[in-house]
């Protein structure tokens, strides 16, 4: 695992942040774009994707458009009066990255494409591939937006890592978590908190988890010895009991991260229960492979 983005002007990927045709974004996923992109020298690319279904249906006589509060409802005006609608939406969307960007000394660029969002992802990054980091601004607060991050972690290509956040997620101070699971990724962890440590000289911590003792006293152990080559960061005692989500999820709120580091997959960020384990947590999270 190499969680690595490419640096501005390499031409070889950058920080590419998913802007939702109908979604706010999320102030802490927009913060942790900038922090990644500073922390790697990357650059930022923030692409609205419009809903081509919702403006083809506007073609449809029987369809009715509610607005974002629910408080209006009307007839469409066809599909260039929707197509206005998520252009207006969209470059609002993008000034509100480039603003941030252009705060903390981040080169920003934008672009609006009309099509699926896995495809509007593989094509950019496919584009400028392979060092990308996709950082989705909409907060994954349903069961559709948790499918679209399981399923662009398995299907685009170019990535090395993704930032998402659930509902309740802030943006704060505080130290760089990287959760280990496996000692063949704790190099590659290791590194990337390091790296997101640099702008603010954040501590990085390390949370061991595994299925039970065992496994547990065989990972610390693995970890102690890696250690003993790094200075400044710090392992976690374990919590109790060893490895289970719940016990977990109240280690890291007890350490107050600014970004949490986790797997794919792993008890952190499981596969199945994508949108629940998020929720639990109230900072950026920093997905690797």
């Amino acid at each position: 695992m190499i969680a690595h983005v490419a640096e501005a002007g390499e031409d070889r990927g950058r920080v590419v942040v998913r802007l939702g045709a109908c979604a706010v974004s999320s102030p802490a996923a927009l913060a942790a774009a900038i922090h990644v992109a500073r922390a790697f020298q990357s650059e930022i690319e923030a692409i609205f994707v419009e809903d081509a279904d919702a403006i083809a249906a506007t073609n449809h006589g029987h369809v009715r458009m509610v607005s974002a509060t629910g408080a209006r409802r009307a007839t469409p005006g066809g599909d260039r009066t929707l197509a206005a609608d998520f252009s207006s939406f969209g470059m609002a969307a993008q000034r509100e990255v480039s603003v941030l960007a252009k705060a903390a000394g981040v080169a920003f660029s934008g672009q609006i494409v009309r099509a699926d969002t896995l495809a509007a992802l593989s094509a950019a990054c496919a584009e400028r591939g392979p060092w990308n980091i996709i950082v989705l601004a909409e907060p994954i607060a349903s069961a559709e937006r948790a499918a679209v991050l399981n399923e662009a972690l398995a299907r685009v290509w170019g990535t090395t890592a993704f930032v998402a956040c659930g509902r309740n997620a802030r943006w704060r101070s505080g130290p760089i978590l990287a959760v280990v699971e496996d000692i063949e990724r704790l190099a590659g962890l290791m590194r990337a908190a390091e790296r997101l440590a640099t702008i603010g000289g954040e501590e990085v911590l390390l949370l061991p988890a595994a299925e039970d003792e065992i496994a547990l006293d065989w990972l610390e152990s693995e970890i102690r010895l890696t250690l003993r080559e790094y200075r400044g960061v710090k392992l976690l005692a374990r919590s109790e009991p060893a490895g289970l989500p719940p016990a977990l999820h109240g280690a890291v709120a007890r350490v107050k991260p600014r970004i949490v580091l986790a797997r794919h997959g792993g008890q952190i960020v499981p596969a199945e229960g994508t949108k629940q384990a998020l929720a639990t947590l109230d900072c950026p999270v920093f997905i690797v492979h």
